[in-house]
């Protein structure tokens, strides 16, 4: 967004620890006392021109070290790196399309039954290992995805 002149704003921003659901357990890969305990959870709403543009729910692996009192206004994996030293190196990304319910259209000041771009996220540090599970949810007016694909050079020769 900022490569394209846009200034992300962030209307909502909420941080606390809560116990993970079982899709959290799983795509952080919790063993079976990490998955007792409490992780960490940021929700925050973005958007910019004053409209909200995404709606963001985040779970934290223990090893990322984040704490809710943390300065999470920060750049995320900025933050992340800072407490704990890991680099974000990969994530393994879903698309999917559904609908807003009344709490989604609330949140992304848009009417129920608008179309809503969800996108599941799990982000792995350097050594392959889970930091964070991501849900996002997109008004589909406000979100467009681009990609570029280049052919492998031993494809070219074909």
């Amino acid at each position: 967004m900022k490569q394209r002149g846009i200034q992300v704003e962030t209307s909502f921003l909420e941080t606390g620890t809560v116990r993970p659901t079982k899709v959290v357990v799983l795509a952080l890969r919790l063993s079976d006392l990490e998955k007792r305990s409490r992780v960490v959870r940021m929700r925050r709403i973005r958007g910019y021109h004053g409209t909200p543009a995404v709606y963001s729910i985040s779970w934290f692996h223990d090893r990322a070290r984040l704490h809710p009192d943390d300065d999470f206004s920060l750049p995320l994996y900025q933050l992340i790196h800072t407490k704990s030293g890991l680099l974000v190196d990969s994530s393994e990304e879903e698309i999917s399309a559904t609908i807003a319910d009344q709490d989604l259209a609330g949140k992304l000041d848009c009417n129920p039954g608008d179309p809503v771009l969800v996108r599941k996220r799990i982000v792995r540090d350097t050594a392959r290992k889970e930091i964070e599970y991501n849900l996002n949810y997109y008004r589909a007016d406000r979100f467009v995805y681009g990609l570029t694909l280049h052919q492998a050079a031993e494809d070219r020769q074909r």
